[in-house]
């Protein structure tokens, strides 16, 4: 009985010696994901941080989870204080409307929309092509929206000067 007890005892050990191995290869495999994954976001926030447009993701609840450098200068927002904030926290009330209105057009469309937006920045109102569009997780669920904007307001000044210059033209 001793020796069956004891054979038995070595196949236990053996077994969980044998499972302890691969755990801790499991543990190894899950810390190389999740620094290729850290890696991974530190590139893609530096790559829109150096982008001239303002770039953003909310989540489906309305929460920022990422806002790039631009977005965070041209409102004049402190860096890394943007996420977990809704609109209702960061901007005047109608402008915060206006977000969100266009977020629940993404969200229930699912489908990639462009808004042409007014909104208040720190030196006045500017004119904004903003393009919003679902993301998705793994099932294929919507689980988040980005969105990128490029000022247009430059040119909108432009364009009205122009008109304004063919007509004095039509005058004459």
């Amino acid at each position: 009985a001793r020796d069956m007890l004891e054979q038995r005892i070595r196949e236990r050990t053996a077994q969980l010696a044998d499972m302890n191995e691969r755990l801790e290869a499991q543990l190894v495999e899950g810390r190389l994901v999740e620094d290729a994954l850290r890696e991974s976001e530190k590139r893609f926030s530096a790559f829109l941080d150096h982008a001239p447009n303002l770039a953003f993701v909310k989540g489906t609840d309305g929460r920022y989870l990422y806002a790039n450098r631009k977005f965070e200068d041209v409102f004049h927002f402190e860096r890394g204080s943007v996420p977990g904030k809704t609109d209702v926290e960061l901007f005047p009330p109608g402008q915060a409307d206006q977000f969100q209105a266009h977020d629940r057009q993404v969200l229930e469309s699912k489908q990639v929309r462009e808004f042409e937006i007014q909104a208040l920045h720190a030196d006045g109102l500017h004119t904004s092509i903003v393009v919003e569009f679902p993301l998705q997780d793994a099932t294929g669920q919507v689980c988040a929206i980005g969105g990128i904007a490029t000022d247009i307001t430059y040119r909108k000044q432009a364009e009205a000067a122009l008109r304004e210059k063919e007509e004095l033209t039509r005058a004459f």
